[in-house]
């Protein structure tokens, strides 16, 4: 998939990341959210790809806080979202290696977890 391949500044991240989530609100604010776009996930409507950087980010916070042994929990209201947001994308993202494998949940499994599993992470 993808990697890293230069060293990760050790200051100014924090404005890099503000300076890229303000270019990206400012392009959402001139765009037509209802209009149908084609996306590497396929034709969906320009509202619900701007969506897919929110699961993302969602998914790769559970990632980091596993990774660095932090609370992994977040509020089931954004792991439906999520669920939403994903899975008219899951077969497109599978094939282009933005998810692995659907990892198996049992039913009971909270929506946090079922998000994990669809995500390809073990809960």
């Amino acid at each position: 998939m993808f990697s890293v391949d230069h060293a990760l500044p050790e200051e100014g991240a924090e404005a890099a990341i503000k300076a890229g989530t303000d270019l990206v609100l400012a392009t959402l604010q001139k765009l037509d959210l209802s209009q149908v776009i084609t996306t590497p996930f396929g034709d969906m409507p320009a509202g619900h790809f701007a969506m897919v950087p929110m699961a993302d980010m969602v998914i790769h916070r559970w990632d980091l806080a596993k990774g660095t042994n932090q609370n992994t929990n977040f509020e089931s209201n954004m792991a439906e979202v999520c669920i939403q947001v994903l899975t008219p994308a899951l077969d497109m993202g599978r094939a282009s290696g933005f998810f692995g494998s659907e990892v198996s949940v049992p039913d009971s499994a909270s929506v946090q977890d079922r998000l994990l599993g669809m995500s390809g992470r073990t809960p």
